[in-house]
């Protein structure tokens, strides 16, 4: 028995559940369970990855249908960013209300029955400004329960409405809708606000380490990770002197600590770092200031200054009528002739004429990362203004980098970044937009995989912490991963470049580990 309830809206009747008058206009949707038609490509047996089971078996059958939900609550209008996501505005919004307020209130308390069921709260910012994540994420998590083809797994989906406060509400009422395990929610305050009141594992997609705890895990792609790939990887092609410019919060202090813990564990050197603030002017400052520009620009002065005294008195003793003193003239430990030490002053004279400094920091990558894309832009584009520039400097970031509107940009052309494995997103993606006609966040695969992972592993409604903690790990949708005792997530990650030219993309430049080696 497959089905799915919206938050605040369970009919007081059970037999209601079984036996829906409306699949468009119920909150309560009891969708026909396909029989699967995996593809065959993506379940033949992985022989390179022995012991790590797949979660994901998407149907193509034409016919199956993923009925509407109706989302609780009223619209949420506070601005807040997603945390490490950017937000597709183009995917719609779920626009559909319950539109008898005082029902609601009367169907707030709770007729689910205790039973054998395993009973899944979905937890999610289904209104506000996040709602179009959210709906990608409601989408995905009813696919993986059409596709898991079992009896008594239900999902039921409550609203955050992207607040600390909505979160702890809808976790209350999940414990008290007897849900066995909790999915979601999406942001960091959310998650801290949730694990006070729940009572049982909750599987967040949070970014942010900091809030998770014992049982309190996240699926999502850890910052801390990406960091220590990206480290990993620079610093065994070369790259062992960083700076790193972040924002001035939580989030860039974390970055900070961790992006010096892994340079040090792979003896490199962290250089300088920037915390801006948000604004634009001390953001342009902080970019001034890490690319050491003043010096530099100080030192080009006096380097063209000496060049040009120096070639001023050569052609000046070339006009004498007794070219003795001319002839021997020239440094002779760098040139062959006064000729030659004039030639070169000429050439790099006119060369140096175009620039505005004559060498590069006293670092060889930059690590980038901004509370928001247009920061990111910003501040590669004032590194090339004030002469840091990506042929000599190599720039660094996190997975914020897969982003069209960096793509086209000249600083980040041969950036790298840490990415999660797409080899099998497309195939999400393709099977998305045939159930729900758009395509999805690239998040949402992340609900995807969390409730093929709790249906694989739930036995007689029941989810045990140590399953989820089991070492072998799984393959998701984005490649392989594991959750840590911490609640943390481990994931094997592609490193990834950004490649310019007639058609910008990237390449993968040093592919993901296929299995865990410890």
């Amino acid at each position: 028995m497959l089905f799915i309830t919206g938050c605040g809206s369970i009919n007081k009747t059970p037999k209601a559940l079984n036996k829906p008058k409306n699949l468009t206009n119920s909150n309560i949707v009891k969708p026909v369970a396909p029989t699967p038609t995996p593809s065959k490509d993506l379940n033949k047996t992985d022989t390179t990855v022995p012991e790590v089971t797949k979660l994901f078996n998407f149907s193509t059958q034409q016919n199956q249908t993923i009925p509407p939900y109706t989302p609780y609550g009223t619209p949420y209008s506070e601005t807040k960013p997603v945390d490490a996501v950017e937000v597709d505005e183009t995917i719609e919004e779920p626009i559909q209300q319950l539109a008898n307020e005082e029902v609601v209130k009367e169907e707030k308390k709770s007729t689910i029955p205790q039973d054998d069921n395993l009973r899944v709260a979905v937890i999610l910012p289904l209104t506000g400004n996040a709602s179009s994540v959210a709906n990608d994420l409601r989408n995905a998590a009813t696919m993986a329960l059409f596709n898991l083809n079992s009896d008594n797994i239900i999902l039921q989906f409550y609203d955050s409405k992207g607040t600390s406060i909505g979160a702890k509400e809808a976790t209350i009422k999940a414990t008290e809708d007897n849900a066995n395990i909790i999915v979601g929610p999406l942001f960091a305050d959310e998650v801290a606000s949730a694990k006070k009141v729940a009572n049982t594992p909750i599987i967040s997609f949070t970014t942010d380490q900091s809030v998770l705890s014992k049982n309190v895990f996240s699926i999502g792609f850890l910052i801390e990770q990406q960091i220590k790939r990206l480290v990993e990887y620079s610093i065994e092609n070369g790259y062992k002197r960083f700076a790193i410019i972040v924002p001035d919060n939580e989030t860039g202090k974390f970055m900070i600590n961790n992006f010096k813990k892994y340079v040090k564990s792979f003896d490199g050197e962290v250089i300088i770092t920037k915390a801006y603030k948000n604004k634009k002017e001390d953001l342009m400052k902080s970019v001034k200031e890490i690319s050491n520009f003043d010096e530099r620009s100080k030192e080009y002065k006096q380097y063209m200054s000496d060049a040009k005294a120096r070639l001023q008195y050569l052609v000046s003793l070339k006009s004498k009528p007794d070219d003795t003193e001319y002839l021997s003239a020239y440094d002779d430990t760098q040139y062959l002739s006064t000729d030659d030490e004039i030639a070169f002053l000429e050439n790099i004279i006119e060369e140096l004429s175009k620039k505005t400094t004559i060498s590069d920091p006293d670092y060889d990558s930059i690590f980038i990362y901004g509370d928001d894309i247009n920061d990111v832009i910003m501040i590669g584009s004032s590194l090339m203004y004030y002469d840091v520039h990506p042929d000599r400097i190599k720039f660094l970031g996190t997975s914020q980098l897969e982003n069209t509107k960096i793509y086209g940009e000249r600083a980040f052309n041969k950036a790298w970044y840490p990415s999660v494995s797409t080899k099998y997103s497309g195939k999400f993606n393709q099977a998305y937009k045939e159930h729900f006609g758009t395509t999805p966040n690239k998040i949402a695969s992340l609900a995807y995989d969390a409730v093929s992972l709790i249906g694989i592993i739930s036995q007689n409604g029941k989810v045990s912490t140590s399953d989820i903690l089991n070492p072998n790990g799984w393959t998701g949708i984005n490649g392989i991963f594991r959750f840590n005792r911490d609640g943390s997530s481990e994931r094997n990650m592609d490193v990834k470049q950004i490649v310019g030219g007639g058609i910008t993309k990237t390449k993968v430049i040093s592919p993901a580990n296929v299995n865990f080696l410890y």
